[in-house]
């Protein structure tokens, strides 16, 4: 049997480090710090809810999980094309800076949160409990502690075979690092842009929503409201510097640094607040000493060694 502690440490890595690989694909493509990323997994906390409780007493949980995490996802990649083209892609077309951009996804997030208030409040009606962790329980023990752990740690591999499937075996994946390296070359060789920029916007909504239907079956973490997402912005955040910014290996390492340490030191201080100092102070001393972050460092180091071979 798995100890719980284990399956809450790993299990919440695995979340991070999902929610960390979306950031990365996002900001790779348009060089967008997204602070929508926790609240795009939290609308696939809300529709995974829906799911369960409308369909559970219906069908057996075998269909009903699947349908959830498809459902999740579809509205997921619906939240992200919304975001490109309601936020992202005027203010680009406009010549806005990378901190406009920024700032347009923090305002896009207060206003995601807001509606995720008006439907939870709505959905109380409709015995979808306003405390979202509460639709889960009955799941939560059918289903056994181990689920979260093999699920995540499943989806993480997936999703990095995938992008790097995607990123160096394809013509699509060629047009993808033209497009982050030189976008104006990219341009004018032929590489279709916004339909870069549109995929890596609707894999991150996915992706994020996916993940936000895994978060509320992990032992001890208490999902109360739509802002529990913003809340872990800056977990998300701090992974992705420490892994590297655009570094797809770097956002696995960064998501499993932040991930396990938050977790232990809630579980051996039994503060929540102490969870949160840890993984930004690392964030802060990376910052001084290797602002790259260790997944571009390690990068570099193998480029290095490489070249050394070949001399």
């Amino acid at each position: 049997m798995v100890s719980p502690f284990i399956v809450q440490a790993i299990s919440y890595a695995n979340i991070v480090t999902l929610l960390t690989l979306s950031l990365t694909l996002t900001y790779l493509t348009t060089k967008v710090p997204n602070f929508m990323q926790g609240t795009y997994a939290m609308v696939g906390v809300y529709v995974a809810a829906v799911i369960i409780t409308m369909l559970s007493s219906k069908f057996p949980y075998y269909i009903v999980m699947p349908l959830a995490f498809v459902c999740a996802s579809l509205v997921g990649a619906v939240v992200g094309i919304a975001t490109y083209y309601i936020i992202i892609k005027p203010l680009i077309v406009r010549g806005a800076s990378t901190l406009m951009l920024m700032i347009a996804t923090f305002t896009g997030d207060f206003i995601l949160c807001g509606i995720l208030y008006v439907l939870a409040d709505i959905l109380v009606n409709y015995n979808v409990p306003y405390m979202i962790g509460l639709a889960f329980t009955n799941y939560s023990l059918m289903l056994g502690q181990s689920m979260p752990l093999i699920l995540s740690l499943l989806s993480v591999i997936a999703l990095y075979v995938i992008l790097y499937i995607i990123l160096y075996h394809t013509k699509f994946g060629v047009s993808v690092r033209a497009a982050v390296e030189n976008p104006a070359l990219a341009q004018t060789i032929g590489v279709n842009l916004e339909r870069v920029r549109l995929f890596s916007w609707i894999l991150s909504g996915m992706v994020s929503a996916y993940a936000g239907v895994i978060w509320p079956f992990i032992p001890g973490v208490g999902i109360s409201s739509p802002t529990y997402g913003s809340m872990q912005l800056p977990l998300i955040f701090a992974a992705f510097i420490i892994g590297g910014i655009e570094s797809l290996v770097g956002s696995v390492i960064g998501g499993y640094i932040v991930g396990i340490s938050q977790t232990l030191l809630t579980v051996l201080t039994g503060q929540t607040v102490y969870g949160f100092v840890f993984p930004l102070a690392v964030m802060t001393v990376l910052l001084l000493v290797c602002p790259r972050g260790i997944g571009e460092l390690i990068e570099t180091l193998i480029i290095s060694r490489r070249s050394l071979k070949k001399v």
